[in-house]
């Protein structure tokens, strides 16, 4: 809104730089309808440019491992490149071999930005509970990278990365996949189906020097 805003202030002022270069023609009317020109296809490019994505999703988190974690729904709140994003997970699948149940978890994001490689970058903060869903268990913090490969997208994949110090609390793999899927803001949140919880190929088992590796690579935007 406020980039909209500055559009329409910045045409209204080079009307008015035009008009004063055409009543008194000279350099100084000429730099400044030049500068405003710059400025409103600055600002009018940032309006084309930046992806849509406001609006409620479901989400899907699989490991490292390839295995399925918990899926959930979230609201994207979007004012131009500034995102705020509040979700719950709904259901979990880990730890193994335990079915899938149903949780209600919030959680929330503290920055999200689409940057000016149309990646959306965030963190979260989450209260993970004990193995047992019901004693309490420890914050965790994580940062997410998603390419937003369509201007109005339906669909988005990425990566996510918890961050240290670890406890026992965390699986001993710390990133993995989460996939975001447009949803309309009255649909239901399905349990995990069977298809979901299907795991894949099995990764090699230690992965933290990956993690880090990879951690260390997150917020490249080249």
């Amino acid at each position: 809104m406020k980039t909209l805003i500055l559009k329409y202030f910045t045409f209204t002022a080079l009307l008015g730089a035009f008009a004063w270069f055409i009543s008194a023609p000279g350099w100084e009317p000429a730099v400044t309808a030049i500068g405003l020109l710059a400025a409103f296809i600055q600002f009018d490019r940032r309006l084309i440019s930046t992806p849509k994505i406001q609006g409620r999703w479901e989400y899907i988190v699989t490991d490292a491992y390839k295995e399925t974690s918990h899926k959930g729904d979230c609201e994207i709140h979007q004012e131009e490149n500034i995102i705020r994003i509040q979700g719950v997970r709904r259901y979990t699948a880990l730890p193994r071999p335990k079915p899938a149940i149903e949780v209600e978890i919030a959680w929330n994001s503290q920055w999200a930005e689409i940057c000016g490689d149309n990646v959306l970058r965030f963190d979260y903060y989450i209260l993970i509970p004990g193995h047992d869903h019901q004693t309490r268990g420890n914050h965790l913090e994580a940062i997410c990278r998603i390419p937003v490969n369509s201007h109005n997208a339906t669909e988005m994949i990425g990566n996510y990365y918890v961050l240290p110090p670890f406890d026992q609390l965390t699986p001993d793999c710390t990133w993995g996949t989460i996939r975001f899927r447009r949803l309309d803001p009255k649909a239901t949140i399905s349990p995990l189906s069977a298809e979901e919880l299907q795991k894949e190929q099995k990764t090699e088992p230690n992965m933290r020097d990956k993690y880090y590796s990879r951690l260390r690579r997150m917020f490249d935007r080249h």
